[in-house]
């Protein structure tokens, strides 16, 4: 299966479960690779899909940095649990 089949499967089990979170970070990234392949104009790999989720991953790191400075702990908690989403397709 690959990493996109992954994320769709996982994004439909979400849905089904009821678990808003995970299924936010899950959107986030398939619409990420999806504007990914546009760009590329061409369907991405299992490497390809690995860089943006890699991306996504750093955005919310830099995101809960400014957050922290910003003493916004409400955001800071739900990046680093949209992170730890994230982490497991790294």
């Amino acid at each position: 299966m690959s990493l996109k089949d992954r994320l769709a499967e996982d994004l439909k089990d979400a849905i089904r479960g009821g678990d808003e979170r995970r299924k936010i970070a899950i959107r986030l990234v398939v619409a990420a690779v999806k504007n990914a392949e546009v760009a590329q104009g061409a369907p991405l790999d299992d490497s390809g899909v690995l860089k943006v989720i890699s991306k996504e991953a750093s955005r919310h790191r830099e995101s809960i940095d400014q957050f922290r400075k910003g003493q916004r702990e409400d955001l800071v908690a739900l990046e680093e649990a949209e992170l730890v989403i994230l982490q497991t397709y790294l």
